[in-house]
């Protein structure tokens, strides 16, 4: 927050504010002055200076003046930390979305052009139309696991599928292929 007045030696407090809004955008400036002009007002508006208070000003004057500056200051700061925590729970939806992107592909439920655009948005080389797909089955046994509940049977499948699929994308990864995901039961993994 800079507090500053218009009339002063070297540089006025509208070249001041200029000069923030290049080398420090989200400084907030506010402007005091004895001169009542609308070429000064308009101009810090120009500037986005928040507050121009005409002199004298008081005590009274500057701390309803800060209290709206900080009022400002929180609700961007607000504003800054949801789109934040709205950007991490969208990278952390990433894997799922891609996942649901490569399964609507296959089922052939996306249009050609929303192909395109997801395929950019999760890092994919799909540029043909065309593509080979090789699929994976799993084989399981139940030998040595009758003793286990049903809940823990699961489990153990489900970390098995995902151990599986980080394994396979690994090598194919490792040779240009893939993505590699899990679809129907199986795991999938494109071929160029």
């Amino acid at each position: 927050v800079v507090l500053t007045d218009i009339k002063m030696p070297f540089m006025n407090g509208l070249e001041l504010a200029a000069e923030l809004k290049t080398k420090l955008p989200t400084a907030k400036v506010v402007i005091l002055t004895g001169f009542d002009e609308f070429e000064y007002a308009r101009k810090a508006i120009g500037l986005n200076v928040i507050e121009y208070a005409l002199k004298p000003v008081s005590a009274g004057d500057i701390t309803d003046m800060l209290t709206k500056v900080k009022a400002l200051l929180d609700k961007e700061r607000e504003e800054r930390e949801s789109l934040e925590r709205l950007r991490e729970s969208f990278e952390r939806s990433l894997p799922v979305l891609k996942e649901k992107f490569l399964s609507s592909l296959i089922e052939g439920k996306i249009g050609s052009d929303e192909v395109m655009e997801k395929a950019e948005l999760f890092g994919l080389n799909i540029k043909n139309s065309m593509h080979r797909i090789a699929v994976i089955e799993l084989v399981r046994t139940e030998n040595g696991l009758k003793d286990e509940s049903k809940l823990e049977l699961l489990r153990k499948r489900e970390l098995i599928n995902i151990g599986t699929l980080e394994l396979v994308d690994e090598i194919v990864s490792k040779h240009g292929q893939g993505p590699a995901f899990i679809y129907d039961g199986r795991i999938l993994v494109f071929l160029s």
